[in-house]
């Protein structure tokens, strides 16, 4: 059987990265090749000079390109973070065609677009939908469990959890990729796609947040019953733990960066440097807090808080995350083969490699990303999951 191969892309304020997968019908992808460049141009996610950006991205295919001469790219999907991304509910009400009275597709395509119209136009008219994900139905009043198709009644609701991203976001993102000279097909928000690829299935039915702690911002997706139900990204990250730790210590950024990862050469009071680590890593938690009281989950998750991210590394920070948000709280530390016979932090590799994944889908199947150039208005009454359950563990 042919092999399937994807590449997935993750441009992060500290590195961009590129990921090949390939997937020979047994459906356990295998890491092809990898390649890490350091990232320039960008703040708090957002690309500041496209120029730059697409250096980084250049670089990073300088490698990947070689194993391609003669032929062409495979299939290209970006994950797409930064402050720009957020998460927004909107419900939608239609009557059900009189002629039959009974949910069909088509009811489900309309409440959905319906759901994309009720939007402000304030807010909708700078942001492009990369997800959509149908949170729960109502016929006439009553919820339903699971799908609505086939049961009959006069009103159809839905209640929809759409994932945004400001357009000149997106726009810079693909002028970078394309200015480098390659073409992307799919766009995914990067918490969703590393949700989805660190999260275990028991884990997101039970109720979990996954927290990703990045160079200059920290993200949040929260999931149960299976489905994401809330998402943010707000400025804040490892960066800042640095910073403090060269404040409170007196010390230049090099040895601040050594000191928080634990192997710095010149030793520091111990009880500061926590100190001042667990403060920093308390202001970094509050938003997180906050937006979980916000919407009712404090407290609420059992499968608790995973950390993840370049700043998850700090020592003792699931100790720090378990008294703080009173919930169980534990640090990604899998690792996969890079396929050159070394070992990528899955942690730090999560937004390509679940780019990589949504690219080994059936194209028939229900995409739960933005694939450019189609219109997947009339898509959302598909299993948006079916494809990716095969990769869950």
């Amino acid at each position: 059987m042919q092999k399937k191969i994807s590449i997935g892309i993750d441009i992060g304020t500290q590195n961009t990265r590129i990921i090949v997968l390939g997937d020979e019908g047994n459906n356990v992808p295998k890491v092809i090749s990898s390649y890490s460049s350091v990232s320039r141009g960008l703040r708090h996610g957002y690309i500041t000079k496209t120029k730059d950006a697409s250096q980084s991205v250049r670089e990073a295919f300088k490698n990947i390109e070689k194993m391609f001469v003669g032929t062409k790219l495979p299939k290209i999907c970006v994950s797409v973070g930064g402050t720009g991304l957020s998460g927004n509910i909107f419900q939608s009400s239609l009557p059900l065609l009189k002629s039959q009275m009974e949910v069909t597709d088509e009811d489900i395509s309309r409440v959905s677009e319906s759901g994309r119209s009720d939007m402000p136009q304030a807010f909708a008219l700078n942001r492009r939908i990369i997800h959509s994900f149908p949170l729960q139905y109502k016929i006439d009043g009553r919820v339903v469990q699971g799908k609505p198709h086939g049961l009959k009644g006069s009103r159809l609701e839905a209640r929809t959890l759409f994932v945004t991203c400001l357009n000149h976001h997106i726009n810079d993102i693909l002028e970078a990729i394309e200015d480098a000279g390659a073409s992307v097909d799919n766009i995914v928000s990067t918490p969703i796609a590393r949700g989805n690829l660190l999260l275990t299935r028991v884990e997101k039915v039970a109720g979990v947040a996954l927290l990703d702690i990045g160079l200059e911002t920290t993200s949040l997706v929260v999931f149960e019953d299976g489905l994401p139900i809330s998402l943010e990204v707000y400025p804040g990250g490892a960066n800042d733990i640095t910073n403090d730790l060269a404040l409170g210590l007196k010390i230049d950024l090099n040895e601040a960066e050594e000191t928080k990862r634990g192997v710095a050469r010149i030793e520091h009071p111990k009880k500061k440097v926590d100190e001042i680590i667990k403060n920093r890593l308390e202001k970094i938690f509050a938003p997180a807090e906050e937006h979980l009281k916000k919407i009712g989950k404090n407290g609420l998750l059992p499968a608790g808080i995973i950390l993840c991210g370049g700043g998850a590394e700090v020592a003792h920070i699931e100790a720090v995350a378990k008294s703080y948000f009173k919930l169980p709280a534990r640090r990604i530390e899998e690792r996969v083969d890079s396929g050159l016979r070394t070992q990528l932090k899955i942690s730090e590799w999560g937004g390509a490699y679940g780019a990589a994944l949504f690219n080994l889908s059936d194209e028939d199947e229900e995409s739960f990303g933005l694939k450019l150039g189609l219109d997947l208005g009339k898509k959302f009454s598909k299993d948006i999951w079916s494809w990716i359950k095969q990769f869950l563990p």
